[in-house]
């Protein structure tokens, strides 16, 4: 049950890397295997660091009390994930403008990404899953095998997304995928907080 939920979670928080990689392959852009990994690494180390201080936290409480609180944080940051996507709204500059524009990730507008370039968009797309690793921490998510989970799965979704990309014209039905994290994340908050 913990390696299904650490996969889960991992998905979660990685689907918007497969968006991100769609509108590069579909932009035409290069995303050299280097900068890829290091994304990856980038968020994985993003959410290692926020799993360990909900951890160091954690040994405050009770178990069963912050594998409640964790549950609800996730529930609670679920919820806004979902608003967020559902109410589409404009999101600022800096580094989470790069979700909504990945091109602005190409600094130096070569249509490549470079090692740079890569691990800054890789802690753009950790910013999500960094409230979601304290939260997940909380609830009794083991932090290594989650942060390892989750730069695995940017790799794999980025890797997956930009392959498709570069293959089709068109990718409408994305759009129609953007709820899910947040609906991932409130269920396991959900059954964390439950079976306590």
């Amino acid at each position: 049950m913990v390696l299904f939920s650490v996969l889960l979670l991992a998905f979660a928080v990685s689907v918007d890397g497969f968006g991100v990689g769609l509108a590069y392959g579909l932009g035409k852009m290069k995303l050299p295997p280097l900068s890829l990994v290091l994304l990856g690494l980038a968020s994985g180390t993003a959410v290692l660091l926020s799993m360990t201080v909900g951890s160091l936290i954690s040994l405050l409480f009770s178990p069963e009390f912050t594998a409640r609180i964790g549950g609800g944080i996730l529930v609670v940051f679920g919820a806004l994930m979902l608003v967020q996507q559902l109410s589409k709204r404009n999101r600022a500059g800096g580094l989470l403008g790069l979700l909504d524009e990945p091109a602005r990730a190409d600094f130096d507008r070569s249509g490549t990404i470079s090692v740079r370039e890569g691990v800054v968009l890789g802690l753009a797309l950790a910013l999500d899953a960094f409230g979601a690793g304290f939260g997940a921490a909380m609830a009794g998510f083991p932090p290594i095998w989650t942060a390892v989970a989750v730069a695995g799965a940017k790799i794999l979704l980025v890797g997956g997304g930009f392959a498709l990309g570069e293959s089709i014209a068109a990718a409408k039905w994305v759009e129609r995928l953007q709820v899910l994290p947040g609906l991932i994340i409130c269920g396991l908050g959900v059954v964390k907080f439950i079976l306590v």
